[in-house]
C-alpha cells in the first residue's frame, strides 16, 4: 500500500509540476528566411515525452525548411495532453524568388525585383543590371535577381536571338 501510495504522490506531483510549465516554441535563428535555408524549432522546457507537430514531426526539436505555420500538441508521461501552442503558432516565411523572362523583339524584361544581374551562355554579361536587357547575339540568356529579403533566384534559359516573341 506504501508503494502505491508514493507512486501516486509522484505521478500527481509529476502531472501538477508539468501542467505549471506552459509549453513554449523557441526558433534557433529568423523565422524569416531564403530559400535553401532553415531554423530549428523547439518546444519548451523540455519535460514532455510525446511531440506531435502540425507538419507531422514528433520530436523536441523539428528542422523547418518550408514557409507555415508551425505547432504542436505535446504529451507529459502520464498522456496528459497541452495543445496550447495551437493558439500561438510560430510563422516561418520563406523567400524564393523566381524571375520569369519576357520578350519583345530583343528586349528581354523580368518582373520587378531589388536588383538584376544578365548572363549570356552563363557567362556574366558586365554592366546587364538592369530589368530590360537588349540582346546582341545569339544564345541563351538568363537573369539572377535578388529581391527584397535579399534572396536570389535565377531564371531559366531563354533564347535571346533571333527574337522570339512570348513568355519563357
Amino acid at each position: 500500500m506504501k508503494t502505491f501510495t508514493l507512486t501516486f504522490i509522484l505521478l500527481l506531483f509529476s502531472f501538477l509540476h508539468l501542467k505549471s510549465q506552459t509549453p513554449t516554441i523557441t526558433a534557433d535563428g529568423p523565422t524569416s528566411f531564403c530559400w535553401g535555408d532553415s531554423v530549428q524549432l523547439c518546444i519548451n522546457p523540455a519535460t514532455y515525452h510525446y511531440y506531435f507537430w502540425s507538419n507531422g514531426g514528433s520530436t523536441r526539436c523539428i528542422i523547418v525548411t518550408h514557409s507555415g505555420n508551425y505547432y504542436a500538441t505535446v504529451f507529459d508521461s502520464i498522456l496528459h495532453a497541452d495543445s496550447s501552442l495551437m493558439l500561438s503558432p510560430v510563422i516561418v516565411t520563406v523567400h524564393n524568388p523566381i524571375p520569369v523572362v519576357y520578350q519583345n523583339g530583343n528586349t528581354l524584361y523580368t518582373d520587378s525585383f531589388n536588383s538584376y544581374q544578365w548572363y549570356l551562355n552563363s557567362i556574366l554579361i558586365s554592366g546587364a543590371i538592369n530589368r530590360y536587357y537588349t540582346a546582341t547575339q545569339n544564345g541563351n540568356y538568363s537573369v539572377k535577381v535578388t529581391d527584397s529579403f535579399r534572396c536570389t533566384g535565377i531564371s531559366n534559359n531563354i533564347d535571346g536571338w533571333p527574337p522570339n516573341m512570348g513568355i519563357i
